[in-house]
């Protein structure tokens, strides 16, 4: 697992596979279906279409691993256009960013430059009911200190940021019994970088177990004390229904918690969970850089692949060359 994990991840950094792919206009059609526009225009048009299906989204403006500043600033100005029209529409305002496309890659202080820039403008948006929220990402374990104290700076400042924790750390339940302390916004996922077993747990029984007893956490009387809003970043049924008994059994309602999918990914169970009454988000990435995305989504399970080929295998027959 965690050599596949690493393999996908080296496609992730490599300049010229990424070059490569993304000059394809085979694997642009592919992409299609799990970006939701190549610029802000058509991800505000997604995002209202998906709004009229009842499904919330956190926009990701594409890139990761980013080392040209040039490129940075571009997607920070990119999020400074889209943030204050997903208001103006009157839709939720929820970013998510990578520490790596904010220019952590090149110096940490410009990454918290520009993640300043990005939450100060959700920040100065007009009060709406609907949610504001920086969702911070979390990348490789290497920045996992430097990433929750970024948060912790932006929170302590009263700035409506949230925290991304990976399920797979071995650190991951002290780190969420500080933020439930905290009161803060939590979207818990699995994980699915190459980490070392000192690190993280490897096998998937671990993994399961670990995201069962965080979401216990998150889902708690401290939790809901508090005022912690979980998210459960998922596709694992299983972890979904733990999540719902524990939030029926603790009191908590539908308008308390969510669950978070990747967009374009198990409609059917999308439409399933807003029928049962469930909030439900789609992380939505959109822009041009689609190829690191992409290969990180394979490189979360090989199993992932099989998903990939049948979807190419549908993109080849619905536009065939």
């Amino acid at each position: 697992m965690r050599l596949w994990q690493s393999a996908m991840i080296s496609l992730a950094k490599s300049e010229k596979v990424t070059a490569a792919m993304q000059s394809s206009a085979f694997m642009q059609r592919f992409a299609s279906q799990f970006v939701g526009g190549t610029n802000g225009s058509q991800a505000l048009d997604t995002v209202a279409r998906l709004r009229e299906r009842g499904i919330r989204t956190s926009v990701f403006c594409l890139g990761e691993y980013v080392r040209d500043a040039d490129l940075v600033e571009q997607c920070v100005l990119d999020l400074l256009h889209i943030v204050p029209k997903l208001s103006e529409v009157g839709l939720d305002t929820h970013v998510s960013i990578d520490p790596t496309q904010m220019g952590a890659s090149i110096d940490w202080t410009l990454c918290a430059a520009n993640v300043k820039r990005v939450v100060d403008c959700v920040a100065q948006l007009i009060t709406t009911p609907q949610r504001k929220v920086l969702m911070l990402d979390m990348e490789d374990s290497s920045i996992t200190d430097a990433t929750l104290n970024l948060w912790n700076t932006l929170h302590s400042n009263g700035y409506p940021v949230a925290i991304t924790i990976q399920a797979y750390l071995r650190r991951s339940e002290r780190d969420i019994r500080r933020l439930v302390e905290a009161g803060a916004t939590v979207r818990l996922v699995k994980g699915a970088l190459a980490e070392k077993a000192d690190v993280a747990f490897r096998m998937r029984s671990d993994i399961d177990a670990n995201y069962r007893a965080l979401t216990e956490m998150l889902l708690g009387a401290d939790a809901k004390t508090q005022g912690v809003y979980p998210a459960f970043g998922t596709h694992d049924e299983r972890m979904i229904a733990h999540a719902t008994e524990r939030a029926k059994s603790n009191g908590w309602t539908h308008e308390q918690w969510e669950i978070e999918m990747l967009y374009g990914v198990r409609d059917a169970l999308q439409r399933q969970l807003v029928a049962k009454g469930h909030r439900l988000r789609l992380y939505m990435p959109f822009g041009k850089n689609f190829w690191p995305y992409s290969v990180r989504r394979i490189g979360e399970s090989p199993q992932n692949l099989q998903f990939v080929l049948r979807a190419m295998r549908e993109v080849n027959h619905r536009h065939p060359q």
